[in-house]
């Protein structure tokens, strides 16, 4: 294969090792050690658990950015475009920097295979090793003690939340994921956790390694209002502070966090970071007529949060319309008993990867919740499925895509195409 540009070296590097998903450091620790990356310059703040990592993340970003603070961030997956993921200052890297680092990559590794996210996770500690960086934010994969991120040491860990997801990888029961998502807790440092009463075995763990633990609702409180929200902990108060885009409890993590890292910031520069998060797909609520809400709710505690959502937003729409598809993994039924009272029409498609849901697994789950196949609209694509739906939608509804990234994605192309169509509508006058 010629590799020429960015789109040649990801499909290149998809091919590279057999397995999707493969959980072994062994591999991509040699292949570090050859790069001298196991050991960053900058401080290392690690953020795992099973939701709101990415507005976590989001929040730690824009908070160290107005205080001034050189910060990198690795996240996934992407919503739009691969660069997303490897962020410097909130700046996508761009493409020469990715190709310059596969390159090095690819030779470094000689006979050792690696996969997709092996590759892109050694990609970014590559780019942040050449950017003069003082914080470096890394957002595991799947998470637990053998996910890819974990062969850097951390300064400081977040979990955000404990719940079942990824069971296959993780465990069946949200003790035997906590007991994973420890192993990522940093020895003889602090742990942030978003749930105030962790699982016993988590505390054992962290008690052994001697990893003090801030507990939310325990070490570290917020209190949310219609109009502001405060923090505080034993140490300090921050009052009146306006409503950010995602939910504050997971501001309020990224605020103990930083402070656990002793990050050095102002109130000033808090409520100026709180008015700057912006983080697509992420209860993104989009005015207009039809209005949208975009979600990539996809497990049930993520779920729990969207209904909540809805519920206050359904009095405000005459209907909710929603395009739906999930991973086969996921626990598609029950997701769709939780969210169904909030729904009146849905659109159905499958998703185009390995993992995703085939129609004939979307149909049997909604079957299994009491939906019938003559009530769903059926569609081989999820573009089509947005495409049919924009057809159908009225100016009072609420059109609604959750369910995947991959949902998100493609609800994010259509409103693009939306955009461009109105704006060569515009110029034709």
């Amino acid at each position: 294969m010629l590799l020429h540009n960015l789109s040649s070296w990801l499909q290149h590097i998809r091919t590279v090792h057999t397995s999707l998903i493969d959980y072994s450091l062994e591999r991509i620790r040699t292949v570090a050690l050859r790069l001298d990356l196991l050991t960053p310059k900058a401080s290392v703040i690690m953020i795992t658990g099973t939701n709101g990592k990415g507005s976590t993340v989001s929040a730690m970003e824009a908070i160290l950015i107005a205080a001034d603070y050189r910060v990198g961030a690795f996240t996934s997956p992407y919503l739009c475009t691969f660069n997303e993921q490897i962020r410097i200052n909130a700046h996508h890297v761009c493409d020469d920097d990715l190709i310059a680092a596969f390159k090095k990559i690819d030779t470094a590794r000689a006979e050792i295979t690696l996969s997709e996210f092996e590759f892109t996770t050694l990609a970014a500690l590559l780019i942040f090793k050449n950017a003069p960086l003082d914080i470096i934010l890394l957002e595991v994969g799947l998470g637990g003690a053998h996910d890819a991120v974990n062969i850097i040491q951390a300064h400081v860990t977040v979990i955000t939340s404990l719940a079942l997801d990824h069971e296959e990888f993780l465990g069946a029961t949200v003790e035997a994921i906590a007991l994973q998502e420890a192993q990522l807790l940093p020895p003889a440092r602090t742990g942030i956790i978003g749930v105030s009463q962790p699982p016993a075995n988590l505390i054992a763990h962290a008690q052994d390694i001697r990893c003090n633990l801030l507990c939310i609702g325990r070490d570290f409180y917020f209190q949310e209002t219609a109009q502001h929200w405060r923090f505080w902990n034993n140490r300090l108060s921050y009052e009146n502070l306006p409503l950010p885009k995602i939910l504050c409890k997971n501001a309020a993590l990224a605020i103990a966090t930083l402070l656990s890292a002793q990050v050095k910031f102002s109130e000033a520069h808090l409520k100026t970071a709180l008015l700057n998060i912006d983080l697509p797909g992420r209860l993104q609520f989009i005015s207009g007529q039809p209005a949208w809400l975009l979600d990539v709710a996809h497990n049930l505690e993520a779920i729990e949060n969207l209904t909540h959502h809805l519920h206050q937003l359904r009095p405000k729409f005459s209907k909710v319309i929603a395009v739906f598809s999930m991973f086969k993994d996921k626990k598609i039924a029950d997701i769709i008993k939780l969210i169904a009272p909030f729904i009146d029409q849905w659109a159905i498609a499958p998703i185009d990867h390995p993992r995703g849901a085939s129609l004939s697994d979307l149909i049997l789950a909604f079957t299994q919740a009491g939906i019938s196949e003559k009530d769903l609209l059926v569609h081989d694509s999820l573009d089509a499925a947005y495409e049919s739906i924009l057809k159908l939608v009225q100016p009072e509804d609420l059109l609604l895509g959750f369910g995947s990234f991959f949902v998100v994605r493609a609800g994010l192309h259509q409103q693009d195409k939306i955009k461009k169509a109105l704006q060569n509508n515009s110029s034709a006058f």
